[in-house]
């Protein structure tokens, strides 16, 4: 499963466009998430049945602390390379709670993209 995976992808927020949308452009790789335009390390990810789950630490909050976004999607056909990945993320402060959350898709995008 985890080949199927690894790729180029492409963190659309449909109703929250990103200001730098190369920022939401990353490479899955050895349960490392790295910057595709760049290869800089900035999370991990996790393959569990029917889940792939991102991390994504953040910078700390002053006053409050580290926070990092988690992002969750459905994986319904595991053995099958997808195009297509629909999910929930959030963001989640240091006492565990959930600042915020949103529909996301991961859209797979050609290698040299």
């Amino acid at each position: 499963m985890t080949e199927a995976i690894e790729g180029r992808w492409w963190l659309d927020f449909t109703k929250h466009p990103p200001r730098d949308p190369s920022g939401n452009e990353f490479i899955l790789s050895a349960g490392t998430v790295s910057i595709a335009k760049t290869g800089d390390p900035a999370g991990s990810y996790h393959i569990a049945p029917g889940v792939l789950t991102m991390t994504l630490p953040m910078p700390t909050i002053p006053d409050e602390g580290p926070w990092r976004m988690e992002a969750k999607f459905m994986l319904i056909y595991p053995e099958a390379p997808a195009e297509r990945l629909t999910g929930m993320i959030e963001a989640i402060g240091s006492d565990g709670q959930v600042m915020m959350s949103d529909f996301c898709t991961l859209v797979r995008r050609p290698a040299d993209a």
